[in-house]
């Protein structure tokens, strides 16, 4: 690979994980990492958006954490089976704009 090439990853994931610790979990912490290892963009989510009961709360969080962090993407996790939660998705991305769902 030479310096011109960029690295995508598309499964990065930042911030507490609930049932265990995992060390240096911050959005600059992947940051700092992803440099490390060649990565020049990702595509994030935190684990927050998954384990929090409003998940939608968690996505604007994560949103100003990695707002500071070059090339890192962050994108809401959605469940469509819970209430109301297509009709918050919108509102929540007319403030924070994302280029995909998970």
């Amino acid at each position: 690979m030479n310096s011109h090439d960029t690295i995508i990853d598309t499964a990065a994931w930042f911030g507490a994980y609930p049932f265990r610790h995992l060390a240096r979990c911050s959005a600059a912490d992947w940051s700092a990492a992803a440099a490390r290892a060649g990565i020049r963009q990702a595509v994030a989510s935190s684990f927050q958006s998954l384990f929090e009961e409003d998940n939608l709360a968690a996505y604007r969080r994560a949103v100003q954490e990695a707002g500071e962090v070059p090339g890192l993407q962050v994108w809401p996790v959605v469940n469509p089976s819970r209430p109301n939660q297509l009709a918050r998705l919108e509102k929540v991305l007319a403030d924070h704009p994302a280029r995909g769902l998970r």
